[in-house]
């Protein structure tokens, strides 16, 4: 009997071998080839253009009750809403839309949002932030 988990044994480990191999390989390949190419997708080059993204360090204190202090590390986006970048459509549902953030605003220019986008799968978003400009001058005419 124990020849059989041996065998079996033996045989996933040259599967995981023949695959890791396999990815090894060829993986530098692709990228070799990708950035010979130069070329972009168009989705990819408007999803750039209409996103930026930002990290920084959140950090709470509370001096009372008790004293309690902590730090995480964030990730926001600034997303044009008048060309959303193709990944922005899945948690757009929760958010206004550029129409409908000039109309609330009173606004007629561009429209920009800072989000915490969904990361792996998990939304943490306690605020999202508007930014509505004039189409004269472009200025900031409400946040």
């Amino acid at each position: 009997m124990w020849f059989i988990f041996v065998a079996q044994t033996l045989s996933l480990l040259g599967c995981i071998v023949y695959h890791a191999v396999g990815v090894g390989l060829s993986l530098p390949l692709v990228l070799l080839r990708n950035l010979a190419s130069g070329k972009k997708t168009a989705e990819s080059s408007d999803d750039v253009a209409s996103c930026l993204f930002y990290e920084g360090i959140v950090t709470h204190i509370r001096k009372a009750p008790v004293q309690h202090k902590f730090k995480y590390r964030v990730r926001t986006a600034l997303i044009n809403l008048d060309s959303a970048p193709s990944w922005f459509q899945a948690q757009a549902f929760d958010h206004m839309t550029a129409e409908q953030a000039r109309k609330f605003a009173g606004t007629d220019g561009t429209v920009l949002l800072l989000t915490n986008p969904t990361a792996a799968g998990y939304t943490q978003n306690p605020i999202s932030v508007y930014y509505c400009y004039s189409s004269k001058g472009g200025s900031l005419q409400r946040c």
